[in-house]
């Protein structure tokens, strides 16, 4: 009889341990998440995703509010909301989680929580998931940028969220030994919290970055994305008094994180001539790589200058804090440009242009 009573008393504690409960809750005027990423039942992305040269459409959307009590991933009374991509065939929960908006979602036999945005984002907030590390970069009345580096910096992107919105876009570069593959996701459709109320951008703010244009509001709340034009003036970390003028091509950061492991260097002394104090006012400056360690900048300067010729690279440590890859030049014209980017680094833009 003792024996039968151990059983039954182990029996009990594995299911207290492994035990899980999703009710369904009525989501109506809900709103959890946070301005840049706001999650409420019928909340609907449309993205275009472009992926090797092929386009596809995919959609997230939110179909319902439910309550998660999970004794494993210490969640009681959590609210989660359930999320379905048809397209793909994939389904999941978003929570709030130790300050996080995550992923709750059925991998194999077991529930993972996985970090996706922070709830109360600030530059520097940095992270792991996805073998990804992640760190916002920029924080604006109007977005918020995450940049994406894989640890052996095979992989650089980034994520934007836009104030009302949520995930705007995205963007993954990966380098392997034979090619490069690139992922983007472009947003078309949204759907806003207040179906009276189209989601707006404050455009008194003093840059003259192009905001979104948005059709007006359907009968299912739905938003259409005409165009999302960004220029690098805005985009950029240079806050020092440079006069800058603001490249008009559509270009984005190149990429950063602030908790990139460090590296050896492939040289044994880094030469004081790599690095340039401050941006000289009469020069053009074209934005190559921004790095979180020195080493990794240092390495990337001399593959970049050994294996193409004709440019003067240099290094710059910017307010920051980050390493940025420049290339000092006197051009201005869209020929430079076009020309570093197909050569060198397709994401490259002016950081710094010199006034006339």
């Amino acid at each position: 009889m003792k024996k039968y009573f151990h059983i039954i008393l182990l029996l009990s504690l594995c299911s207290a341990v492994f035990s899980q409960d999703i009710k369904n809750l009525d989501g109506d005027g809900v709103l959890k998440g946070n301005s840049y990423f706001p999650l409420f039942s019928g909340a609907k992305w449309s993205w275009t995703l472009e992926m090797d040269g092929a386009k596809t459409d995919f959609t997230w959307e939110i179909k319902g509010l439910y309550s998660v009590t999970d004794v494993k991933n210490n969640l009681e009374g959590v609210a989660a909301f359930y999320v379905e991509c048809k397209e793909l065939d994939g389904s999941w929960y978003f929570i709030e989680n130790e300050g996080f908006i995550s992923f709750y979602e059925k991998i194999d036999t077991e529930y993972v929580i996985t970090k996706f945005f922070p709830l109360n984002p600030k530059i520097g907030d940095k992270w792991t998931s996805n073998y990804r590390i992640n760190t916002v970069s920029s924080v604006t009345d109007d977005f918020v940028k995450v940049d994406i580096e894989s640890d052996d910096l095979s992989t650089v992107g980034y994520r934007l969220y836009r104030k009302n919105i949520g995930l705007f876009d995205l963007y993954e570069l990966e380098k392997t030994d034979k090619e490069e593959l690139m992922t983007k996701w472009t947003l078309k459709e949204y759907s806003s919290f207040d179906p009276n109320t189209i989601p707006k951008i404050d455009d008194s703010s003093s840059s003259e970055t192009a905001i979104a244009s948005v059709e007006n509001l359907s009968d299912d709340s739905s938003i259409k994305i005409d165009e999302f034009d960004e220029n690098d003036e805005f985009y950029s970390s240079d806050n020092s008094e440079v006069s800058v003028v603001a490249d008009k091509d559509p270009i984005d950061e190149e990429a950063v994180s602030v908790e990139e492991p460090e590296v050896e260097l492939l040289i044994e002394t880094p030469e004081e001539s790599y690095f340039i104090p401050n941006l000289k006012v009469d020069k053009n400056y074209i934005q190559i790589g921004s790095f979180a360690m020195l080493a990794n900048a240092i390495n990337f300067y001399l593959d970049k200058k050994t294996g193409i010729p004709g440019f003067k690279f240099c290094i710059f440590k910017d307010v920051d804090g980050l390493y940025k890859v420049l290339i000092e030049t006197d051009a201005y014209d869209s020929t430079i440009i076009d020309s570093i980017r197909k050569k060198i680094e397709p994401k490259s833009f002016f950081k710094q242009r010199k006034v006339k």
